[in-house]
């Protein structure tokens, strides 16, 4: 669609259109941009399907290049929010990189709305191995320069023995909600049964929505 329309924003824009998206999506940048990890072993693995095949820890990620411009409309949607929403989803491959591009961490410090995190409900081989609640917010601090966040919304949700076996063979398993470790961080925790019912491990839609209507209530009533 870029090349068809010839700039990244507009396809955004045209794709949404066709998608029929209720909603309104803001790119972090127009920059042409690589993502990089560096994982524990000091290797560098460059590429968003490459870092999330890589079976070691993850030390950084980083884009290249560095330094880019965020798009105006995207600062001016994080200044109007009521609710700002991290994950869930791939921590370093998906969460972290909008935190990369500069300009986007201050704004969201500078935004009234409330900030939250949905902390993931499993861990992912290699990029989250070993990782608790805690660790995923701890890296999204340091790859923001400082803190973003005012609360983590955490599952309360059983995880049968059977799924847990099921993950174990991926080698995944349940986030551990190190609830004192987060408090200790200065963020709210929310629990709330988050889980939906099927094959795979899961949040629930409606449940993950319920939350953060509350949440952007919440944000609303800061601007008033």
């Amino acid at each position: 669609m870029t090349s068809i329309v010839g700039d990244f924003p507009d396809a955004v824009r045209k794709s949404s259109e066709v998608l029929n998206i209720a909603g309104r999506i803001f790119p972090s940048t127009a920059a042409d941009v690589s993502l990089e990890a560096v994982l524990a072993d000091g290797r560098v693995v460059i590429g968003e399907s490459r870092i999330s095949r890589s079976k070691k820890p993850i030390r950084e990620v980083r884009i290249k290049p560095a330094r880019v411009r965020p798009l105006k409309e995207t600062l001016a949607a994080i200044e109007r929010a009521d609710l700002i929403t991290f994950g869930p989803g791939s921590l370093f491959t998906s969460v972290i990189p909008n935190l990369l591009v500069s300009g986007i961490p201050n704004a969201i410090r500078r935004s009234r709305a409330v900030k939250a995190y949905f902390v993931n409900l499993m861990s992912q081989p290699g990029e989250t191995t070993d990782f608790r609640a805690s660790d995923h917010v701890a890296a999204i601090t340091k790859h923001a320069g400082g803190n973003v966040l005012d609360c983590a919304v955490v599952s309360n949700s059983p995880v049968s023995p059977a799924m847990r076996r099921r993950y174990a063979a991926q080698d995944a398993a349940p986030v551990e909600n190190d609830f004192e470790t987060l408090r200790a961080m200065g963020l709210e925790v929310i629990e709330a049964d988050l889980l939906i019912k099927g094959p795979k491990v899961r949040h629930n839609p409606a449940a993950a929505g319920a939350v953060a209507f509350e949440l952007a209530l919440r944000g609303r009533e800061r601007l008033i």
